[in-house]
């Protein structure tokens, strides 16, 4: 069970890389996908427990410092723009009255 909600939720730490303009090299799980879906730029997806998938990444970013720039430019962007709380309020409150009520008063 806890391996699903692994699999399942986005880890914050991503969202903390993003705001620091970071490019992200995430695993290969359900949360991580569905940000990577929206926001395909901002680094690369490998599979879990592949360390040589990790040393390819990270050799790619260092070999190719244009897509490591723009990756990080895609990060901050990805960050002002759509995972802030400017972008996430109205979301976040209807999933917490929904929890505490029920329904949505919006």
């Amino acid at each position: 069970q806890n391996l699903l909600l692994f699999n399942c939720v986005e880890d914050n730490k991503l969202f903390q890389y993003l705001q620091a303009g970071l490019a992200v090299i995430a695993t290969d799980t359900i949360g991580q996908q569905e940000i990577f879906s929206e926001q395909p730029d901002i680094g690369r997806v490998i599979p879990n427990q592949n360390p040589l998938a990790l040393a390819q990444a990270l050799e790619d970013f260092l070999q190719t410092p244009e897509k490591l720039n723009s990756a990080k430019l895609a990060a901050l962007r990805a960050a002002k723009e759509q995972f802030c709380w400017e972008q996430q309020e109205k979301t976040l409150l209807q999933a917490a009255e929904i929890s505490l009520n029920g329904k949505i008063k919006y």
